[in-house]
C-alpha cells in the first residue's frame, strides 16, 4: 500500500489526539544505529510509538511504546525533536506524534522483541510511514553530534578515575612542549578546552596563569577537583562546539588530547579563534596516525574499536593546512612517540571482553606494512607507537 499526500491534509472536522514515540540510538564501531519495528509482517520498518494515555506524559507514553514494541527500556533522554501530524491509518484521526531522541543502555544488544532491530542510521531501510524516514533524514547529523557527546560523556565518565592516575596524561613531553611554547606570562587568562581531570590547566596555573578549565563531562571535573585546589583555575561545564564565553576572552586557548572526540572539529576551532583575543595563542596536542594510509586506516580502526566516542584522529599534516585555513600562524610543530602496550592502552580505554577481542581480530588483520606502520614490530608484550601532535600558533592581530 502506498502512503501518499492524502495522509498529510487534515479534513475538516476530523478530531486530534496525540501519541508519542522515540528514536531510540546507540554507538557502533561501524556508526550510529537506530532502533525500528516491523510491524505486522510487512517488509517496511516504523519509529516505535502509540497513544498518551490520560495521565502520562508524552516521554512516558513513548518510553512505554518503546518498551512494549521493542523491549528496550531504561533509555537516556536526549532531545525532544518535536511533533510530525498525519492522519491515522484509517484516515479518521489527526495524529499529531511528538518524537523523543533516547540513547540505548550501554548493554542494549539484541531487543527483546522479535520485530525490533537495529539498523545503520546511514543506509534506512524502507519505511512505511514517509515522515518518520524525513524525520530521520532531516535530524540525521543532530542525532550523529548528540550522540557522539553522549558516547563522550559516557566513556569518560566511567573512566574518569583511570585518567586522573594516568601518568601519561599527567606530564608527558606533549604537555611540557605545550606550556613551554605557548608563552604565558603571569597573569594571562587562559581557557583549556576539554580539560579532562585537569593536568594541562594544573600546569599552565603553575606557570601563573589564570585558568578556566573547561569539560563535557561533570566525573572528569570532580576528579580535576579532588586532584588539587588552585585559586588560579575555575572548573566549568560546557561544549567545546559552543563555548559560553564573549569574544577575545582570553589571551591563550589550549586543547590536549581531545579533539579526536569532536563530532564538529572545525566549529571547535572556530570557537577557540573567537574567544581569543587578536594575536591572542591558541596550543593544540592530538594523537595522529601514521601519515602511511595502510597505518593511518588501521590506527583509526582499532581506535573506534576500543572506544566508541572516537570520531576522528588527523595526521599531523592534517592539522598543519586545517589551522593554515583558519588563519592561525603555527610558530612551533613537534610529532611526541611514546611506545605503549595495547594492554595498558586497552585498560586507559576501559574496553570490555568484546572489545579487547574485536581490537586483537583488526591488529591480527591488519597488513605487515600497517601493523609496522603504527609500531607493531611482532614481539611480546604487543605494543604500538602512540604518536601526539603539539601546535603552539598566533591568532591573526587586530586592525593597527
Amino acid at each position: 500500500m502506498m502512503i501518499d499526500d492524502r495522509w498529510y491534509t487534515r479534513p475538516p472536522g476530523v478530531p486530534a489526539h496525540d501519541a508519542a514515540g522515540g528514536v531510540v540510538v546507540r554507538m557502533r564501531a561501524s556508526g550510529a544505529e537506530v532502533l525500528l519495528v516491523r510491524e505486522g509482517g510487512a517488509p517496511s520498518f516504523v519509529l516505535p510509538k502509540g497513544h498518551v494515555e490520560a495521565g502520562e506524559t508524552e516521554e512516558a507514553a513513548a518510553r512505554r511504546e518503546i518498551a512494549e514494541e521493542a523491549g528496550v527500556r531504561d533509555l537516556v533522554l536526549l532531545t525532544d525533536l518535536g511533533v510530525r501530524a498525519r492522519l491515522n491509518f484509517e484516515r479518521t484521526s489527526w495524529k499529531r506524534t511528538r518524537y523523543f531522541l533516547f540513547l540505548a543502555p550501554g548493554q542494549a544488544t539484541a531487543p527483546a522483541h522479535p520485530a525490533a532491530q537495529w539498523l545503520p542510521l546511514d543506509a534506512l531501510p524502507a519505511m512505511f510511514w514517509p515522515e518518520q524516514r524525513a524525520l530521520l533524514e532531516q535530524e540525521r547529523g543532530r542525532i550523529a553530534t548528540l550522540l557522539t557527546k553522549a558516547a563522550v560523556q559516557t566513556q569518560f565518565s566511567r573512566q574518569a578515575a583511570r585518567y586522573a592516575r594516568s601518568d601519561s596524561h599527567a606530564g608527558d613531553r606533549d604537555l611540557d612542549l605545550l606550556v613551554e611554547h605557548l608563552g604565558m606570562r603571569p597573569g594571562a587568562a587562559v581557557l583549556d578546552i576539554a580539560t579532562g581531570t585537569g593536568f594541562t590547566a594544573f600546569a599552565l596555573a603553575a606557570r601563573g596563569a589564570r585558568v578556566v578549565g573547561l569539560d563535557l563531562t561533570p566525573a572528569m571535573l570532580h576528579e580535576a577537583r579532588r586532584l588539587g585546589e588552585d585559586t588560579r583555575i575555575a572548573w566549568i561545564a560546557g561544549d567545546a562546539e559552543a563555548l559560553p564565553f564573549a569574544d577575545g576572552s582570553f589571551d591563550a586557548v589550549t586543547v590536549r588530547r581531545a579533539p579526536h572526540h569532536f563530532p564538529y572539529l572545525r566549529q571547535a576551532l572556530l570557537e577557540m579563534r573567537r574567544v581569543v583575543r587578536p594575536g591572542g595563542r591558541i596550543g593544540i596536542v592530538d594523537q595522529v596516525p601514521p601519515e602511511d594510509e595502510a597505518g593511518r586506516v588501521l590506527m583509526e580502526r582499532l581506535e573506534k574499536l576500543r572506544d566508541p566516542s572516537h570520531v576522528e584522529a588527523l595526521t599531523a599534516s592534517r592539522w598543519r593546512s586545517l589551522l593554515g585555513e583558519l588563519g592561525v600562524e603555527i610558530t612551533f610543530a613537534d610529532v611526541v612517540e611514546r611506545p605503549f602496550t595495547f594492554e595498558a592502552w586497552l585498560d586507559l580505554g576501559g574496553a570490555d571482553a568484546a572489545r579487547r577481542a574485536a581490537v586483537e581480530e583488526a591488529l591480527a588483520a591488519g597488513t605487515p606494512q600497517a601493523r609496522r606502520q603504527i609500531g607493531d614490530d611482532g614481539t611480546e608484550p604487543v605494543t604500538f607507537m602512540k604518536r601526539w601532535v603539539v601546535l603552539v600558533g598566533v591568532t591573526p592581530a587586530g586592525p593597527g
